[in-house]
């Protein structure tokens, strides 16, 4: 039995997970409790090991009359910069799923991370900015197995600005691999490369308008 009860980020890298678990009929609170990440191409994992704590929601919602359970509390510090050195390019290589595996010596089961308290602050978990171009969202829909699917981002921007028909644009911190800014009209049928001026913005007239057949503005 594994329940999530919440989910938060405590840095830009680090997803914190809280909840308990045990194998029933045997629950002392020194079971080992590992949370697995598996990567859905691959089948690679990584793995973090627990912080064993009391909860009192564990021993509440048990059914296991056999045992206490007010010890099966457990915290998971998920490193996610760990899934990014290890996300590959093919389809599923940049999501994971989360699953736990309880060890009491004997008996090791694993349970996927598919129980989140939708009251807590597991039930919605915002996206994080793992590094300059890769950004993390932790997908908990009920019912489904928890998820952290790694999603590319271009440069961030830090100011905008549009007067007449010019646009400028100033990044807050630019990848190392970007090439350049291109400005695309949204039906992408015209686009014009920005240049930079001497104080950093990317500066470009902006491309006509197609307002219909043979009119642009």
């Amino acid at each position: 039995v594994v329940n999530v009860m919440g989910v938060v980020w405590t840095d830009s890298q680090t997803l914190t997970l809280h909840g308990y678990g045990y194998n029933r009929f045997v629950s002392d609170g020194e079971q080992v409790i590992t949370v697995v990440a598996t990567n859905v191409a691959t089948g690679a994992t990584v793995s973090w090991p627990t912080e064993r704590m009391a909860e009192v929601e564990s021993a509440r919602w048990a059914t296991d009359l056999m045992s206490a359970h007010e010890h099966d509390g457990f915290r998971c510090a998920v490193d996610v910069g760990a899934l990014v050195s290890n996300a590959t390019g093919e389809p599923g290589g940049n999501e994971w799923t989360l699953s736990a595996v309880v060890d009491d010596g004997d008996i090791v089961r694993t349970a996927d991370l598919d129980r989140v308290w939708r009251q807590s602050s597991g039930s919605v978990v915002g996206a994080g900015v793992v590094t300059d171009t890769v950004v993390a969202s932790v997908k908990t829909d009920p019912d489904t197995v928890m998820r952290i699917r790694l999603d590319s981002i271009g440069a961030l921007a830090e100011s905008v600005e549009v007067a007449g028909n010019v646009a400028r644009i100033r990044l807050a911190r630019t990848p190392a691999q970007l090439a350049g800014i291109r400005f695309t009209t949204f039906d992408r049928s015209a686009s014009v490369d920005a240049e930079i001026d001497e104080d950093g913005w990317y500066v470009a007239p902006l491309p006509p308008r197609v307002e219909g057949p043979g009119m642009t503005k």
